[in-house]
């Protein structure tokens, strides 16, 4: 059985061009320069280290976290608040 076949065959062509590139040459004069610095004023910089201050004690609240001298002054105001009711009830029933 002849199965047919196809042959490629590649050739580099070198063409008569030759390429270089010219020379680069930059020329220019000398910078003039002149500096004067003068020391009589003088400036001070200083910084101080920042701070944050959070008041977590709402937070620590609404969680149920209260702390104990916070917790004794609450029931105190409560109690407070309950012997002044139970004063006011029966200063209505004498006079009443």
């Amino acid at each position: 059985m002849n199965i047919p076949m196809v042959e490629i065959t590649m050739t580099h062509a070198k063409l008569g061009m030759n390429m270089s590139r010219p020379p680069l040459e930059i020329k220019q004069r000398p910078a003039d320069i002149h500096i004067e610095q003068n020391f009589q004023h003088t400036v001070h910089i200083s910084t101080e280290s920042a701070s944050v201050k959070i008041d977590q004690s709402e937070a620590f609240a609404d969680a149920n976290m209260i702390h104990p001298f916070d917790r004794l002054k609450q029931y105190a105001e409560k109690g407070k608040q309950a012997a002044l009711e139970y004063a006011a009830k029966k200063r209505v029933k004498a006079n009443g």
